[in-house]
């Protein structure tokens, strides 16, 4: 495959509330991962990463999905607002080669509320990704809840084929 060495990451995180005794781990463990794949034997791996980090709440009859990545504090907005324009324009803003900013931005995350995560996991394939004959492609699950639990189980679960 040409671009073997070319990959994009995206870390899907369940920043709910049932992940909080977790989360300190999972920020150290996730920087030193990140850290190995661009330790000096993987230097000429070309490697973009960035997380989403979800949490769904009901307020009041309404649900509340919030997702954010490294530089899209308002991930939905920036993935799918008419006014945000093409996916193409939020590209810039999403994936980072920089690991003190992947880092960074990881410590900012406050697990909160409830999961969704067939919800998170589609966020995560509309990133705006390198072609796929360039570039491999990995999306990692983080979280501590199986698919029955959490928020919209009954709507996630029509939707799996």
């Amino acid at each position: 495959m040409p671009g073997k060495l070319t990959a994009d990451v995206v870390f899907c995180i369940d920043s709910s509330a049932s992940m909080a005794p977790l989360f300190d781990a999972l920020r150290a463990n996730l920087g030193r991962f990140v850290e190995g794949l661009r330790s000096a034997g993987q230097s000429s791996v070309d490697l973009r990463v960035d997380f989403v980090s979800h949490t769904t709440s009901r307020l009041g009859d309404e649900t509340v999905v919030r997702a954010r990545s490294i530089h899209e504090h308002m991930l939905v907005d920036a993935l799918y607002a008419p006014t945000a324009g093409s996916i193409q324009d939020a590209m810039p803003r999403l994936f980072t080669a920089d690991l003190e900013r992947f880092r960074s931005a990881l410590a900012e995350l406050t697990p909160v509320g409830d999961e969704t995560n067939l919800v998170a996991l589609d966020l995560c394939l509309d990133f705006p990704w390198r072609p796929a004959d360039r570039c491999h492609r990995v999306v990692v699950l983080l979280t501590d809840e199986p698919l029955e639990t959490g928020l919209l189980v009954d709507e996630q679960r029509e939707h799996i084929r």
